[in-house]
């Protein structure tokens, strides 16, 4: 399996689960690099794996979820994302950067991590129409040899699934 800093800025595509398990697969090029198995209990773990690491991700039951990724070997948080009021957010790791999540343009289906004072880092597309047509991740730039880039790439889809759940769970209290 290629590293992540290897495939420069090709698109990975993000599969929806073929199985009961529910695990989401992170493609290139049709071939497996990484995967998400998400569970959408508040406090639950959440595993995501890439570039032969483990991440555990949790988020709170608010109505704007924080979430908090962490190690396998460490139960402090390596990130913690913040949601603002009106969309989007802030995401920060323990070692110092900054990333701004929020849509490319205003009305766009690809939402970005931006570091601040940057451009695009990482960015996910999804089609419009419902979450098992997957997604398309875009690592921009000189991202991919950047050591958060895979918290990142999974943390995108995370909070793309957490906030189709979200709505999934919201319509049938107004319909």
């Amino acid at each position: 399996m290629k590293a992540l800093s290897e495939l420069g800025t090709r698109d990975l595509v993000w599969q929806y689960p073929q199985t009961r398990e529910g695990v989401f697969e992170l493609t290139v090029d049709g071939n497996p690099i990484g995967q998400l198995h998400f569970d959408e209990r508040p406090g639950a773990n959440s595993v995501g794996e890439l570039d032969g690491q483990r991440w555990i991700f949790q988020h709170t039951n608010d109505a704007l979820p924080r979430v908090t990724v962490s190690t396998e070997n460490r139960a402090d948080a390596v990130a913690e994302f913040v949601p603002w009021l009106l969309g989007g957010g802030t995401v920060s790791f323990a070692g110092g950067p900054v990333y701004c999540w929020n849509r490319a343009r205003i009305w766009s289906q690809t939402w970005c991590f931006r570091r601040q004072g940057q451009g695009s880092s990482i960015c996910v597309s999804q089609q419009s129409g419902p979450l098992r047509d997957g997604g398309r991740v875009k690592v921009c730039g000189n991202a991919a040899g950047q050591p958060e880039a895979p918290v990142l790439v999974l943390l995108a889809w995370y909070l793309r699934v957490l906030a189709f759940e979200m709505l999934t769970e919201y319509i049938p209290a107004v319909g």
